[in-house]
């Protein structure tokens, strides 16, 4: 569970004192850069330990599981309501009694009276998940060898493993140049691939959330919209039964066996390999979002898995290649990630090769969530399994979301500012109307500490945020 401070905010602080701490040399785009590369010997137990892929609009969480596979599926514009919550209900005349009070001493009440006046109190209205694609195996024989990766330098996460002395491949990324997410399997058992492929999703407080339906032998799509019954304003409850509308849509391509659908789900018999295209598209970037979704799998069909994949890590790593990292030290890579990790949490080694492979990281999912043309990085990220997550996985914009853009400039990825850039203008010019209305400043904007999607001007409970207002200062 993220709590007090997002995945990416923990990553990217820890980069932006390495990035003090060591020198970043940058290099030619066709320089290969040290095969930084994060592995384990298990599947993930809980979504924490899921492995990231992102385009920066549509990203995956990827478990490694050899029977039941899970790959959960986001979008960053997977959201509850629109556009239609105004400001909270302070008034000028409410910042010049707060100030008053202020002055005589009364900070405790003005504290509390803050909150009453210029404040939504306690918000829930929250970024969500956009579902899981579910892989059930059946597999012949007995596993061994297993391998859990991904590839910092390809973008690419891959499980691996033997079946009776025949291995089993999974490859997972998401392609910015063609914009669908592409799930690779491939083994040569003489019994080949057996699986069930099914789509689902979250119910909002028992209340379903999407339907999947078959749309032929090799395709499935889950439609639905965004609500959040829970949901909360005022610190009362408001649920939300309307938002953005999206479809997931899941087409595969298979060389040897069979692919049909049995209800809402599709059964692989026999098959050498299998492509899977995954898209999804929503409401909030789209009037017919599933007109968009079939012509992105329409277009993705008309290349080959290879071309795929080359498509695209030629376009990742034209911003991955732009910094190399290179600490010497102790070389370490023949063990897992996570016992090279249990070393450094028991002061055995000092591992810089690891280090430098975290500063990459930070690049890594800096480049994943955040992309021109899409919405910025939230305080989770892109990834969130939740209908309800960890502080709406919004955007904080006293500091969290600035935390999620320190690399950006200072490791060579000015192209991942921009969505941050265009997002605060939208906050700017919702600030105008909120400095206006609630606090009497004809010129100039506003920010409250919390916004959504479509830049609300909340404030939740964010007294410490206040002083310099409520002294009448302003930025």
């Amino acid at each position: 569970m993220i709590e007090t401070i997002s995945m990416m905010n923990r990553i990217f602080s820890i980069l932006l004192i390495m990035v003090i701490m060591f020198s970043c040399r940058t290099i030619s785009d066709n320089q290969d850069n040290p095969k930084e590369i994060l592995w384990y010997n298990n599947p993930a137990d809980d979504w924490m330990q899921a492995l990231p892929v992102g385009n920066g609009r549509l990203g995956a969480m990827i478990y490694g599981d050899t029977i039941n596979e899970r790959i959960q599926l986001n979008e960053d514009s997977m959201w509850a309501g629109a556009a239609d919550w105004g400001d909270s209900h302070g008034s000028p005349d409410d910042l010049k009694e707060l100030r008053k009070l202020l002055k005589e001493n009364k900070n405790h009440l003005v504290d509390s009276l803050i909150v009453e006046k210029f404040s939504f109190k306690s918000v829930l209205r929250s970024h969500q998940t956009m579902g899981d694609l579910y892989v059930d195996f059946d597999h012949h024989g007995t596993i061994s060898n297993y391998k859990r990766s991904l590839s910092l330098n390809d973008a690419i996460a891959t499980t691996s493993y033997f079946i009776d002395d025949f291995e089993f491949i999974e490859k997972v990324f998401s392609s910015a140049t063609d914009d669908v997410l592409v799930i690779h399997l491939s083994s040569a058992h003489p019994k080949g691939i057996n699986c069930t492929l099914r789509l689902d999703r979250p119910q909002d407080m028992d209340h379903p959330t999407a339907k999947v339906i078959s749309l032929s032998d090799k395709s499935l799509s889950m439609e639905g919209m965004v609500t959040q019954y829970g949901g909360k304003k005022f610190s009362e409850p408001y649920p939300i039964e309307y938002g953005v509308q999206f479809e997931t849509l899941l087409n595969v391509q298979n060389i040897g066996g069979e692919v049909n659908a049995v209800a809402d789900k599709l059964e692989l018999s026999g098959v050498n390999e299998a492509i899977l295209l995954v898209s999804g598209k929503t409401s909030f970037y789209h009037n017919n979002f599933k007109e968009a979704n079939r012509k992105v799998i329409s277009d993705a069909e008309a290349f080959s898995i290879d071309q795929l994949q080359k498509r695209h890590i030629s376009e990742y790593q034209d911003y991955y290649n732009r910094v190399s990292l290179e600490i010497k030290g102790e070389e370490l890579d023949s063990l897992s990630t996570l016992a090279r990790m249990q070393l450094i949490r028991n002061d055995s080694v000092i591992d810089n090769r690891l280090a430098a492979t975290l500063f990459q990281f930070g690049r890594y999912l800096l480049i994943s969530s955040s992309r021109p043309g899409t919405n910025p990085a939230n305080l989770q990220g892109l990834w969130n399994n939740h209908i309800e997550a960890p502080w709406n996985a919004d955007y904080h914009v006293n500091i969290n979301l600035q935390m999620n853009y320190w690399p950006a400039n200072v490791t060579d990825l000015d192209e991942m500012n921009h969505p941050l850039f265009n997002f605060t203008e939208k906050v700017l010019e919702r600030g105008k109307t909120t400095a206006r209305e609630q606090y009497g400043i004809l010129r100039g904007a506003m920010f409250h500490h919390t916004t959504d999607l479509w830049a609300t001007p909340w404030m939740r409970a964010a007294r410490a945020y206040w002083g310099s207002w409520i002294h009448g200062g302003g930025w």
